[in-house]
């Protein structure tokens, strides 16, 4: 599964409503399922030094002044990478013994590049937007950061191997 491959790039009519009623619109998002796949065969091994991670899967770079992040290691590391050994080095970077096991890692799938340890700041919603209670500070995270335009998903594995996507603010819990 080469990132750069077409056939994982797939488009998607949504509903998007506007004060002007509602109507369709083509969304392009990259297809994900290989992720998953290696994910749950990841889950079903234990890990005891594996501390979780949070994974934001955006379009586009993200600039800071759309989507406050800054880099928790000394350099602002940045790694190219495929999706077939993206869950690998997610789980490696996840351990305990990783000074880079903190934070978000961003993922950029048209560009095959993972920017690691990040520090995600997204902006409190407005009044009306429903949040998610009793989920810890990556999940609300997640979910917050899901909200901004150009990010596809956020994924997240909590040490215990729970698994949250976020998409446009919503939260669903995967059973792997």
């Amino acid at each position: 599964m080469d990132v750069g491959n077409k056939k994982h790039v797939k488009t998607q009519n949504v509903n998007v409503e506007s004060d002007k009623g509602t109507f369709k619109q083509e969304t392009t998002f990259f297809d994900l399922s290989g992720m998953y796949q290696s994910l749950e065969s990841k889950i079903r091994h234990k890990d005891t030094s594996f501390t979780g991670f949070g994974l934001i899967v955006s379009l586009n770079p993200i600039s800071k002044e759309i989507l406050p992040l800054t880099p928790l290691v000394n350099n602002d590391a940045t790694i190219q990478i495929n999706s077939l050994n993206l869950i690998n080095s997610l789980w490696e970077l996840s351990s305990i013994h990783d000074v880079r096991h903190d934070g978000f890692h961003v993922f950029y799938p048209h560009q095959s590049v993972l920017k690691v340890a990040q520090y995600v700041a997204p902006a409190l919603p407005n009044d009306g937007f429903s949040l998610t209670y009793n989920v810890g500070a990556r999940i609300r995270t997640a979910q917050l950061a899901s909200m901004y335009e150009g990010i596809q998903e956020v994924l997240c594995v909590n040490a215990n191997k729970q698994t949250v996507i976020a998409k446009v603010g919503q939260l669903q819990e995967l059973y792997l």
